[in-house]
């Protein structure tokens, strides 16, 4: 049971927790607690280290690693276009954080000593008790009592000093305040010039921004939507 427990989980943490089950591997700074059913890639020198999987859409046949590689000259403007489940932990000379896919399809949660996957995780390994406030506030309504609730307001949790880092937001290590991050600027720039354009010419300039795997992938749903059904043949 502890496997589906924990399955596909991890915590990143300034010293070692033995944790049944779980491997432990070394960043450059701290330690990363990975269970089974997690992959975990690290650039040579182990400044980055990358939880799950990435995709660059641009380039689909990138692999972790090559991704890894990249990052490490082109942090915050790369991983903004990231697709795939992912956890980003980075520690340079100049600055530390952490950060995930734009969409948070793989979540961090945070106190001021560890950054996990989820909140019960955490709670359960570090003994963290449930905010007096969440428990009064929302745990013991009736709401709460008759219905499944799977998602906090914000970046609140029910324990106490444990936070959900948001999307499009990376969390400093050495401060652990999170700040927002967005849109590769050239990509921003290009969608807010199409949108503004004329009718006529504003599908192709969304053509031109948009990655060569999903113009592919859109060329090739348009042919086959344009065939006569009788032939096959396109119109």
């Amino acid at each position: 049971m502890e496997f589906i427990r924990y399955n596909r989980q991890f915590a990143i943490t300034k010293n070692p927790q033995w944790l049944p089950g779980w491997a432990i591997h070394r960043s450059l700074n701290r330690f990363i607690h990975i269970s089974s059913g997690l992959e975990l890639t690290q650039s040579d020198d182990l400044r980055i280290s990358l939880i799950g999987y990435a995709i660059d859409p641009e380039n689909p046949r990138t692999t972790n690693k090559e991704i890894v590689e990249r990052l490490a000259s082109d942090t915050l403007n790369y991983a903004s276009r990231l697709g795939g489940r992912w956890v980003l932990l980075c520690e340079f000379a100049d600055r530390e954080f952490v950060l995930h896919d734009p969409c948070a399809l793989r979540q961090v949660f945070y106190s001021d000593s560890f950054c996990a996957s989820q909140a019960s995780t955490a709670a359960n390994f570090y003994g963290i008790e449930i905010d007096p406030e969440a428990k009064a506030g929302f745990l013991d309504t009736e709401f709460a009592k008759t219905n499944d609730e799977y998602w906090w307001p914000g970046d609140s949790t029910q324990y106490k000093g444990v936070r959900c880092l948001l999307p499009n937001h990376y969390l400093d290590l050495k401060t652990f305040k999170p700040h927002r991050y967005g849109l590769k600027p050239v990509i921003k720039g290009k969608m807010d010039a199409a949108a503004h354009a004329s009718p006529d010419v504003t599908a192709n300039e969304y053509m031109q921004v948009i990655p060569e795997s999903v113009r592919s992938m859109v060329s090739d749903m348009y042919a086959e939507l344009m065939k006569k059904p009788e032939t096959g043949s396109v119109q």
